[in-house]
């Protein structure tokens, strides 16, 4: 039932701009973070980033959450400054370090 709603009320939000934080949860899902692992790093429960993947998802007009990660890119909202070989390093890096912190290494 929550879903739904959470659904309905989701709908007028399509072609909105990501907030700062929906773009975050996006870019953490792309680099293969689950809710719960972007939780921990956002500092907020798994339902509020269940949520936010879900309203990032609407804005972006994304059918799953792949989808949502491919048109994150291709919109050119997620853009780095390092060379693609340094941000795999920082990312891989960085998912070591999130699931080293949930016991999940």
């Amino acid at each position: 039932m929550a879903n739904r709603k959470l659904r309905s009320s989701l709908t007028h939000m399509e072609g909105l701009p990501l907030t700062p934080t929906q773009s975050k949860a996006i870019s953490l899902a792309a680099i293969g973070l689950t809710n719960k692992e972007i939780a921990v790093v956002l500092k907020n429960t798994e339902q509020t980033t269940k949520n936010l993947v879900a309203e990032a998802m609407t804005r972006l007009g994304a059918k799953n959450r792949a989808h949502a990660v491919y048109l994150y890119h291709v919109k050119g909202l997620g853009h780095s400054q390092l060379s693609p070989t340094a941000t795999l390093v920082a990312l891989g890096a960085f998912c070591a370090g999130v699931r080293a912190m949930l016991g999940r290494d």
